[in-house]
């Protein structure tokens, strides 16, 4: 379970860009402990999230800072509750979750079927997703081919690598974002022609 283990628990004070890069965290988290949670209330200054489970102690908060981070509170990290959590919480039914995962381990085409990406999440993250959820998800992924294109900007670094090794004088500068781990930008000179 290599992917399983890719994932991590954040620690108290981590600080995250957005809410949305904080929940993001949040859905790693609860696939790894294999647990669901449900947002309790959000607003301008915080955002509280319980376990889904009734009875559960599980609470963690996000609050901004004045860098306009946000910054994770855990208030119990505990769980006291014996289930799975409940399936309609389920962070890798999410498509904030799923799809970027999905299209980082399959490279999804139109021949891929619904019961692949299934079986990818039951292999890899020990997680069982719908028939429903996984065609979704091949749907979103094959509009525009995006699960293509992603799968071949990942492998720009490589050529990168191999352009430069086996063409002395040729300069590359690849740009990766640091958030979302995409290349803005992509430059090349041959020396010969300048």
């Amino acid at each position: 379970m290599a992917a399983l283990a890719e994932l991590s628990v954040p620690s108290n004070g981590t600080e995250y860009l957005d809410i949305d890069s904080f929940v993001r965290a949040l859905d790693d988290w609860a696939v790894k402990k294999k647990f669901s949670f449900r947002m309790l209330r959000r607003d301008a200054q915080r955002a509280v999230y319980v376990c889904a489970e009734e009875g559960c102690g599980w609470r963690v908060r996000a609050r901004p800072t004045d860098d306009e981070l946000w910054v994770l509170v855990i208030d119990d990290d505990e769980h006291r509750c014996i289930g799975r959590g409940v399936r309609k919480f389920a962070s890798s039914s999410k498509k904030e979750w799923l799809d970027p995962v999905v299209s980082r381990h399959l490279n999804v085409t139109k021949e891929t079927r619904p019961k692949d990406i299934e079986d990818l999440l039951r292999v890899r993250f020990a997680e069982k997703i719908s028939y429903k959820v996984a065609q979704q998800c091949k749907l979103r992924l094959l509009d525009g081919d995006i699960g293509a294109q992603q799968h071949s900007f990942q492998l720009l670094p490589a050529y990168k690598e191999l352009l430069e090794k086996v063409s002395p004088g040729v300069h590359v500068d690849l740009i990766r974002d640091r958030h979302s781990k995409l290349f803005p930008s992509l430059f090349s000179s041959f020396s010969n022609y300048l």
